[in-house]
């Protein structure tokens, strides 16, 4: 006897939902294509939520008789297509298990959204097993599926019939464009790193090597990519109207280099990064650097004005008017929402939901729409965008999948011409977690995962905390992984991100840096699953931090009692404080005019390590840190590295300290007796690319009795490439 479902209409799950009756599969609202096999394998599982399906059932639902088909060779082939679609992965699954020998199983959460599911086999009293029976149940089963295939096709081919495509197509052409030798891309967490010229011949980059970050300019009609001399340190980059020159951000400086000339210059100073720019007239310039902050500059005369009280993020002027795009961010449903506001009269009109930023391309023709491009759930998706009337028209289409965005500020790997050149990124790499022994052999490995950042061995040293990519709500979030490097589970989930966790003393917390939408701030939890975030400062507490100040804890002193953190990343001017976790007040411990970041804690908690470009370039110093009165630190500051340093680590019982070097080298130094400090020794070279001065960096961390450590692999992982859309308006009709 066969249970019969409820009626619904769809399923949801993450991102996507699935609407049976069209036969569709969306993602942020966005049809994806996935026809024939592969969506009736999803549908399958969906019916069915963490029960297995096995081969035999696939096989005589989809499979059955009369098809002339590999069966094993087309189950795999279609189970491949939907774990791509979906951005799964067979060896990490988030919706899809392998069950071995016997079938898979949907372990996502399921919700129902008026749908009917298929049937298989959901017994509410004994029936007959005999294999007649099981197979004529099957082929019921099997023909209510294929006869709403059938419905959906026949429709299919009938708008395809009345639907006439336009008389001549331009050619779509795509290709990728790779990192120049020697150097890789770093994604932007709260930048503007890469936009494709507005007259669609070249493409503006920043790129990172042995020798800092540049940018780079890539003629799309040469095929070649070459350094724009004098761009050192850039950090933001973005077009003048006429394509003529690039402007970009090195540290608080805006600068301006013609490419047709030669010349360039420094034309405006400011008080923090610059994150984007934007042009109101050919003259006038709006920068925008960060949620509290815009100015609007004269490129003529220099002036700068700060826009007061505007809330705005990521605008975009429409091209010959006072009307632009922007983003704010609603609490309330947890998502930005896209306005159009004139610059003049204040008003704003809203347009929809998103999360990240909005780019406008304009028509190209006058019979043709323009289109906003923006990001839901890790689809680029691109909405008709009346841009006269400031009026949606139809659905939004989907451009491509996992494309790298950053929830908490907005950012997003797109840029868009006004000709018809699409650039994206997409694809967060995979990287590993590897353990080391002091002779730089590998002893374990974790199975891949997109890691970004931080990984902290427990006291105990049982268990290892990173911070892991999710490319589908675009933020970071926490994993616990066993000393093995097998067993994982995730400890915090989105839409908050959370980034660069330490460990409590007892092993018993883990503290990060919280956000959803602002600067992030303070917070711990405790890693027995009980999932309650506790935020260690007051609303009056964080009113009262130094302005753009960000909390990024790097170490928790082994009394229980104090939190370093940075209080910015990047090429910002940084700082390092303290949080006092017994009276949740923060105190300032490295501000003297030099960037210091990275401060650790020795185990006695006499001395400090830190990292401080005082010297021209970052290296590790040692200093001693006393509490009374209050935290500081006092002597003179022992300089440990000779030739760049910017990652540092105690030996948890004291007998050493460990650093990594801008060259990717492990070093160790002795520590003796009265808390002396040797000569430190090379130990090996991490493989890889040098990882120093980019977003999501190399981390590292050493073992209870200092014999072996833990290191992401991310300097050995391929940085997403850039994908080159030409004419990807007519990508929709082809």
């Amino acid at each position: 006897m066969v249970t019969q479902p409820q009626s619904q209409t769809r399923l949801a799950f993450g991102p996507f939902e699935v609407n049976v009756a069209a036969e569709e599969l969306l993602k942020g609202g966005a049809r994806i294509r996935l026809p024939g096999q592969p969506f009736q394998i999803l549908l399958l599982l969906l019916a069915h939520p963490g029960d297995v399906v096995t081969r035999e059932q696939l096989r005589d639902q989809i499979w059955s008789e009369g098809t002339f088909v590999d069966f094993e060779h087309g189950l795999n082939a279609a189970m491949n297509k939907l774990r791509r679609i979906l951005g799964d992965s067979a060896d990490n699954p988030r919706y899809i298990e392998t069950i071995a020998g016997r079938g898979y199983r949907f372990i996502g959460t399921v919700e129902h959204r008026s749908f009917t599911p298929p049937l298989i086999s959901t017994p509410s009293q004994p029936r007959d097993e005999t294999p007649a029976a099981r197979r004529r149940f099957y082929l019921a089963a099997g023909a209510w599926t294929w006869a709403a295939i059938a419905t959906c096709f026949g429709i299919w081919g009938a708008t395809r019939l009345l639907k006439k495509p336009p008389a001549s197509l331009a050619p779509v052409l795509q290709f990728v464009i790779s990192p120049p030798p020697g150097t890789f891309f770093s994604p932007p967490i709260s930048r503007q790193s890469f936009a494709i010229s507005p007259d669609g011949k070249r493409l503006a980059f920043t790129a990172s090597g042995l020798d800092g970050s540049k940018v780079w300019i890539r003629d799309l009609a040469a095929g070649s990519s070459r350094p724009v001399a004098g761009t050192d340190g850039a950090w933001t980059v973005f077009w003048s109207p006429d394509s003529r020159s690039i402007f970009y951000s090195a540290k608080q400086t805006i600068k301006q280099a013609n490419l047709e000339t030669g010349f360039s210059r420094s034309f405006a100073t400011l008080p923090m990064m610059t994150v984007s720019g934007t042009w109101r007239s050919n003259d006038d310039l709006l920068l925008y650097l960060g949620p509290a902050a815009s100015y609007e500059i004269s490129t003529k005369t220099g002036g700068t004005q700060k826009l007061l009280g505007s809330g705005m993020r990521w605008a975009q002027f429409l091209p010959g008017t006072d009307r632009f795009l922007h983003v704010v961010y609603d609490s309330a449903i947890g998502h930005y929402r896209a306005y159009a506001s004139n610059f003049v009269s204040h008003e704003s009109v809203p347009l929809m939901e998103t999360d990240s930023r909005v780019q406008y391309a304009p028509p190209r023709q006058p019979s043709e729409p323009g289109y906003l491009l923006f990001i839901r759930g890790g689809s680029l998706l691109a909405q008709p965008f009346d841009a006269t009337h400031l009026r949606l028209m139809g659905e939004p289409i989907a451009l491509a999948q996992n494309v790298i965005y950053y929830r908490p500020t907005a950012s997003a790997c797109f840029s868009v011409s006004t000709n018809g050149i699409l650039v994206y990124q997409s694809g967060f790499p995979l990287s590993e977690l590897r353990w080391y022994d002091r002779a730089g052999h590998v002893v374990r490995t974790t199975n891949t995962a997109p890691f970004s950042g931080t990984v902290r061995i427990s006291p105990d040293g049982h268990h290892v905390a990173a911070d892991v990519w999710s490319s589908d709500s675009g933020v970071r979030n926490i994993w616990v992984f066993d000393e093995n490097g097998r067993e994982s589970r995730r400890l915090t989930y989105p839409p908050a991100a959370y980034r660069r966790p330490v460990w409590s003393p007892d092993g018993r917390r883990i503290a990060f840096g919280f956000s959803h939408s602002a600067t992030p701030l303070l917070a711990s939890m405790n890693t027995d699953d009980s999932g309650k975030i506790q935020q260690f400062l007051n609303d009056d507490a964080v009113k009262q931090m130094p302005v753009n100040q960000i909390q990024i804890p790097t170490d928790w002193s082994r009394d229980g009692r104090y939190i370093a953190y940075d209080t910015s990343l990047g090429e910002e001017e940084r700082e390092v404080w303290l949080l006092d976790v017994t009276s949740n007040k923060i105190v300032p411990l490295l501000q003297n005019g030099s960037s210091q970041w990275g401060a650790a804690f020795s185990p006695d908690g006499r001395q400090i390590a830190f990292v401080s470009d005082e010297s021209g370039r970052p290296e590790i110093y040692v200093q001693t840190f006393e509490l009374s009165p209050t935290p500081h630190l006092i002597g003179d500051r022992k300089q440990l590295s000779r030739n760049g340093a910017w990652l540092v680590r105690w030996r948890p019982d004291g007998h050493e300290l460990f650093f990594v070097g801008i060259d990717s080298s492990l070093y160790a130094a002795p520590v003796g007796r009265s808390s002396a400090i040797g000569e430190p020794k090379t130990l090996f070279q991490i493989p890889g690319n040098p990882q120093y001065g980019t977003p999501t960096d190399l981390q590292f961390d050493v073992e209870p009795g200092g014999q072996s450590f833990v290191i992401t692999t991310a300097a050995s992982v391929s940085s997403p490439d850039f994908t080159v859309i030409q004419n990807w308006q007519d990508k929709f009709h082809h």
